[in-house]
This record gives C-alpha cells, structure tokens and sequence, in this order.
C-alpha cells in the first residue's frame, strides 16, 4: 500500500492535527512537497479539518480527562494549532462546565488522597492547576468544601 493510501486511511480512523498529518507522511517517505500537496488534498476531501480536530480534542479530552482549559490550550498549540484556531472554541466552555470537570477531578483525587486538601494544601492546588484549572476556580471550589 502507497504512502497516500495509507495516510487516507490513517486520517479516516480518527481526527488528526495538520502538523501530525505532515509528520506521519514524512515518516514514511513523503517529501516536503509531496506532502503540503497532498495535505491540501486531504483538507479538499474532508479528511483533514483542524477545526474538527481542536473539537474532538477538546471535547475528549475534557469530558473523559477532566482537563481544564489551561491544559487544553497548551495541548493543542503542542500539536501546532493555532492560537487564533483554539481561543473561540475553548471559550466556547462555560464557566459551570468547567467548574462541573474541577470538581470531578477534585472527587477523583479525594478518592486516592482524602485528607490531601487539608494536610498538603499546597501540593492539592498545584496538582489542580496542572490539570489546567485557574487559581481563581481551584480556590472557589475548595472554599466550598
């Protein structure tokens, strides 16, 4: 199977960034040309959205992850979307969703660490904004502990 065949059907099977796309060709032989232009072709076809992606990215990874909107946006600009791409969908989330994932993650946490918030007050805040929520939440959401 050529390398086109095989990127169509590795961009069928799930949602994939633009700059993965690019990468996944070059590792299998494509040059830099061959590979811009087939990008395109793929993006003509509907097989290649970043919009789509920075969705479906979003949509898993904060429903399934508990991910906050910090982590997701440096997540995405990893997989070298754009910041103007992912500011107007991530602000799309709204602030009782995201505080619905903080106390999710919060839950999960008291499940392995149940005093953790009251004896290591400090190391329960950093492991929260590492999940990408702001301070601001994180110390709303414990005020109401």
């Amino acid at each position: 199977m050529a390398w086109k065949e095989k990127i169509r059907h590795w961009c069928a099977r799930g949602e994939r960034s633009k700059s993965e796309v690019l990468a996944k060709m070059k590792r299998l032989g494509a040059h830099e040309g061959e590979a811009v232009e087939m990008l395109k072709t793929l993006e003509n076809e509907g097989f290649v959205d970043e919009i789509r992606f920075i969705e479906a990215f979003i949509h898993d990874h904060f429903l399934l992850k508990n991910w906050g909107p910090r982590k997701l946006y440096d997540a995405l600009l990893k997989k070298g979307c754009k910041s103007g791409l992912i500011d107007p969908i991530i602000s799309k989330l709204s602030e009782v969703e995201v505080e619905k994932a903080l106390k999710r993650t919060i839950n999960s946490r008291f499940k392995l660490y149940p005093d953790e918030h009251k004896t290591n007050r400090e190391r329960f805040i950093r492991y929260l904004q590492n999940r990408g929520y702001t301070l601001d939440n994180i110390l709303s959401a414990l005020s109401r502990l």
